[in-house]
């Protein structure tokens, strides 16, 4: 016997998507094996469901780590504090709601849509035990099940019937090049190729099963003094023809003792599928309405409790700035501008961050940065180096020093505060003028120093600069920058 019913169960990634509408308790040789196919691509399409929801979770909750991943990169990347502290605020919205998403995904959830596979397993594995009974031969290899009208004049084995019937689409099934088309798994896929507007003329075999009359059915006459059902109660024969259930009638109370299995495992199968939502990179609008920004809002602008109306308006312009462009926009922008620097974890040299969803990639470069970014805030000065008041001395130090060694001379420079040391025979400037000196830089390199507050002007710039090795990483890979005006 062909295997062609056999490959129903295996068929998951090929079913069609769409729910199909069921059989109406149609008598099985009345189109009785599309019928048949027919439920079986139903219940196909919902394991589906659920099939398709499993995996689509897995990779939405990989998308919203990266999403994650990407924001915190852009933190340790940030040029001033302020910057840095725009972005921790998304950073602390964004990761309320994707771990409100992730908290869906648990054991229970991933256990009844495992479930619910196994009970889409069962209905077809009961639709198979009928078939593959209705495909066997009672006459020494003479009679077989698939009728050739609806008279069932005629008889096949499913060997004769994948033989002599070639007008029968349902003996693709046979055969792995007939299932490479997916629309085959929808109402009406199963008919014959040709000859659609006259669908049981006696000419055309097969396409039929015979239900059971005229001791011409699946089993010996006398076992049809009563209904019998097969199926787990999905198909009722009789002695006369069998009667097709539509999956349909079976959701709600488990009370047909004929059904019951049948119709608990309809039920768990029709639950709706786990459905999980990605988070985006939030534009200032957007940011407003996440879940938690109000109370990061408040802690970022140093408030004791959230703000509402005019009051989180004004936050949000002491935070983000009022002025175009919006500094949201120019941080995703900023994505745009980092690229790999080498190939790394399939992904080339030359991709944009904002093109990489590869997770462990993203958490290496994350972990690059940030410790990166610890190294420079802990790299010693010269002066700390050096461990001297100065790495440069200044004009008026530099006037007395060339005294050193000669009193007479260091004295004529007293008025500029120059002092001769007798025991170390030094010319020095003096403590306090050296003080005052030091003090009135310092004034004067403060007032020369540009504000680059991001909250005024709305911008920032990327400084290019190399970076220093990660440490604890077996291979070092970075982003480059590009500057930002």
């Amino acid at each position: 016997m062909h295997h062609w019913i056999a490959l129903i169960l295996l068929l998951c990634g090929t079913a069609n998507r769409t729910k199909v509408k069921a059989a109406n308790d149609k008598a099985l040789t009345k189109n009785g094996l599309e019928q048949v196919c027919d439920i079986a691509a139903e219940v196909r399409a919902k394991e589906q469901v659920h099939a398709d929801g499993l995996t689509a979770a897995a990779d939405k909750l990989s998308a919203n780590q990266a999403v994650l991943a990407k924001v915190r990169i852009l933190i340790a990347a940030a040029s001033t504090a302020q910057e840095a502290l725009q972005l921790q605020a998304i950073s602390a919205a964004l990761h309320r709601t994707a771990a409100e998403e992730a908290a869906k995904f648990t054991k229970a959830t991933a256990m009844l849509a495992i479930e619910a596979i196994r009970r889409s397993n069962y209905l077809l594995r009961g639709l198979y035990e009928y078939l593959n009974i209705a495909g066997q031969a009672t006459n020494a290899n003479t009679n077989g099940c698939f009728a050739d009208d609806e008279n069932a004049g005629t008889l096949y084995t499913s060997d004769q019937l994948a033989a002599q019937v070639a007008n029968c689409k349902a003996t693709d099934l046979g055969h792995t090049t007939g299932w490479q088309d997916k629309s085959a798994h929808r109402p009406g896929g199963y008919k014959r190729k040709t000859d659609k507007n006259n669908l049981w003329s006696t000419n055309a075999k097969g396409c039929k099963i015979h239900g059971g009359g005229n001791n011409n059915g699946p089993v010996e006459s006398a076992t049809y003094g009563a209904n019998k059902h097969v199926a787990m109660g999905l198909i009722s024969l009789s002695s006369t023809d069998a009667q097709l259930t539509d999956l349909s009638s079976l959701a709600g109370p488990e009370g047909d003792s004929k059904k019951r299995h049948a119709e608990k495992s309809f039920n768990k199968l029709s639950q709706p599928a786990l459905v999980i939502n990605t988070i985006e990179l939030p534009d200032k609008n957007a940011l407003k309405n996440l879940a938690n920004f109000d109370a990061t809002l408040a802690a970022a602008v140093g408030a004791s409790k959230p703000f509402s109306g005019q009051e989180k308006e004004q936050a949000m312009e002491k935070l983000y700035g009022s002025k175009d462009p919006d500094p949201t926009t120019m941080f995703w922008n900023k994505l745009k501008t980092m690229t790999l620097a080498e190939d790394s974890h399939g992904v080339t040299k030359g991709t944009k961050l904002a093109e990489i969803s590869n997770l462990p990639l993203l958490t290496e470069l994350e972990t690059n940065y940030t410790i990166n970014k610890a190294i420079q805030r802990n790299i010693p000065t010269a002066a700390d180096a050096c461990n001297c008041s100065s790495a440069q001395p200044t004009p008026e130090e530099k006037l007395c020093n060339e005294a050193t060694g000669d009193e007479g001379k260091c004295e004529t420079l007293k008025e500029k505060g120059c002092i001769f040391d007798r025991n170390t025979k030094k010319c020095e400037l003096k403590k306090d003028v050296k003080a005052q000196l030091e003090k009135a830089n310092q004034e004067t390199e403060g007032n020369d120093d540009k504000n680059t507050n991001t909250t005024e002007s709305n911008s920032f710039v990327i400084h290019k600069v190399p970076l220093l090795p990660a440490f604890l990483t077996s291979n070092e890979k970075y982003l480059e920058f590009f500057s930002i005006l």
